[in-house]
């Protein structure tokens, strides 16, 4: 027996589904590393606060190569702190990306599955319609003449 368009459906319907899944771990995998990195350079932030903090505290006594190290570690820690940022920027591009690419499989996914649910109501009323020719003949001929 050949089976329904709408039973035919199903396949893409779930392969829709399948890649909207797949969009929606993409963009949860982006969020996370979004807050990872955004996380690491709090704590660079923090770490140079705390570093200056105690620089500032024992600056007085300390040689001159001493001062100059802490100052370079000052200035390396800057640098990192701005590699960070740019770092934070591609993770949000990627963010950005990925929520667009998850909200095109959900709109193609809900299509799919609108189209689905159309065929299956439409063969629902073509069965309807048999079904009723069916039983206006039977009423027909059990009619006396």
């Amino acid at each position: 027996m050949n089976k329904k368009r709408s039973d035919r459906m199903q396949i893409i319907v779930d392969l829709a589904l399948e890649a909207e899944r797949q969009a929606a771990r993409n963009l949860s995998e982006a969020q996370n590393e979004l807050e990872f990195e955004q996380r690491r350079l709090e704590e660079i932030k923090e770490y140079r606060k705390s570093y200056q903090s105690q620089f500032d505290k024992t600056t007085h006594g300390l040689r001159a190569q001493d001062l100059s190290n802490s100052r370079a570690f000052l200035s390396n820690l800057d640098q990192a702190g701005q590699v960070q940022s740019v770092q934070i920027t591609h993770s949000q591009k990627k963010v950005v990306v990925a929520t667009e690419q998850w909200r095109r499989s959900h709109l193609k996914s809900d299509a799919m599955a609108a189209l689905q649910s159309s065929a299956a109501e439409d063969e629902q009323k073509e069965e309807d319609k048999k079904e009723q020719k069916l039983m206006d003949d039977l009423i027909c001929l059990r009619r006396p003449r």
